[in-house]
C-alpha cells in the first residue's frame, strides 16, 4: 500500500472508533513502529516490474512505459519472527484449521488458509 494510501486509511480508520485515534497518526509514525521492531530482523528485499504486455503506439499510458521497485520482507520470515516473539505468547491461536459451512471450505484468515495448512503438515 503506498503512503499516501496509509494515510486515508488512517484517516478512515479514525473516524470509526470512539476516541477518534487509529493506530497511527499516519505512515510515518507506522513506518518507525515497524521498523523499531527488534525481534528477528528480516531483512528488507527488492525487485523491478514492469508493464510487459502490448503497448499503444499511440499516447500509450505512462504506467505502461515505467519500471517500479518493489520493497517487501519475506513474509515467511516476518510470521516465524512474529510467531517467535514472546510479546504475542498466548496472544493468538497460530493452529492451522479447516471451517467448512454447507459443504463449502470457508476462509476467514491465514490460518484457515491452506498455505498455512501445508507449512504445519510439512513439517511432520
Amino acid at each position: 500500500m503506498s503512503q499516501g494510501n496509509i494515510d486515508i486509511l488512517m484517516e478512515l480508520w479514525s473516524s470509526t472508533t470512539g476516541d477518534g485515534q487509529a493506530p497511527f497518526r499516519d505512515h510515518r509514525e507506522m513506518l518507525a513502529t515497524i521498523d523499531a521492531i527488534n525481534n528477528g530482523d528480516t531483512p528488507w528485499q527488492s525487485f523491478t516490474a514492469s508493464y510487459s504486455g502490448t503497448i499503444p503506439p499511440k499516447d500509450p499510458p505512462d504506467w505502461m512505459l515505467k519500471e517500479y521497485i518493489v520493497f517487501f520482507r519475506d513474509p515467511l520470515a516476518v510470521v516465524r519472527n512474529i510467531i517467535s516473539n514472546p510479546d504475542f505468547d498466548g496472544q493468538f491461536d497460530y493452529t492451522p484449521y479447516t471451517e467448512f459451512e454447507d459443504e463449502k471450505q470457508r476462509w476467514s484468515d491465514l490460518m484457515s488458509g491452506k498455505w498455512a495448512w501445508k507449512q504445519a503438515v510439512s513439517f511432520v
